[in-house]
């Protein structure tokens, strides 16, 4: 089926560059920081590098370019000067934050069905759209690995996977009052470690503020 399109109206925010880039004293690079709302809350992610490219299997273009993807987010508090690092140590492909409307399609050009954005829930909470699966073990995170869903607290705690472990996100809606997410996955029915169209399944995810008490459910069409 065709993708869905996807509206994210928490932010307006304009596409991430490789410029305006600042080194950390370990040589990493970081993505420039991007106020949540009119909060005192930032997001800052880590950028991919030369030591760490084969590890994802990257092209130049997550590297370089504008559709540059994260290995780790952190959240800053500029009142308590405070961070936090919101993954642990592994690998992680974490996708930026876009603003406005996209269309996820299986184009290899443009917007890509791998470029979701992290948004920020009614209840205060953020999303990630996350590859932390090295789902067919061949040694690294890339196209092949499932995308999840991830919310975590505004001061980054609480991180947990609210979609199905082994399912691919291919696209997702969230309600307007920002309580329920009614998401497309890719089943991988036949446990060959790959993922098709064919075995597409329909989730509601309903999202508590208590992020524990989120459920998941598969919903029959």
């Amino acid at each position: 089926m065709k993708y869905l399109i996807i509206l994210f109206t928490s932010f307006f925010i304009p596409f991430l560059t490789s410029s305006g880039q600042t080194k950390n004293i370990d040589g990493s690079n970081y993505s420039p920081a991007i106020q949540l709302d009119s909060s005192n809350s930032y997001i800052i992610g880590y950028l991919m590098d030369k030591t760490n490219r084969t590890k994802y299997n990257s092209d130049a273009m997550e590297m370089y370019g504008s559709m540059r993807v994260w290995t780790n987010v952190a959240l800053y508090n500029s009142s308590t000067r405070k961070s936090k690092k919101i993954f642990p140590n592994g690998l992680y492909r974490i996708y930026p934050l876009y603003s406005g409307i996209f269309e996820a399609s299986n184009s290899d050009y443009g917007l890509s069905k791998d470029n979701f954005s992290s948004v920020v829930l009614k209840n205060g909470n953020i999303l990630f759209s996350v590859k932390s699966d090295e789902y067919n073990n061949d040694g690294v995170i890339d196209d092949d690995d499932p995308i999840y869903l991830f919310e975590c607290t505004r001061d980054g705690s609480g991180l947990t996977q609210i979609s199905p472990k082994g399912m691919n996100l291919t696209s997702f809606r969230m309600s307007k009052d920002g309580k329920t997410i009614l998401a497309y996955f890719q089943n991988d029915k036949n446990g060959d470690k790959k993922f098709s169209s064919e075995d597409e399944v329909l989730y509601q995810i309903n999202i508590a503020q208590d992020i524990s008490k989120t459920e998941t459910t598969q919903i029959t069409l």
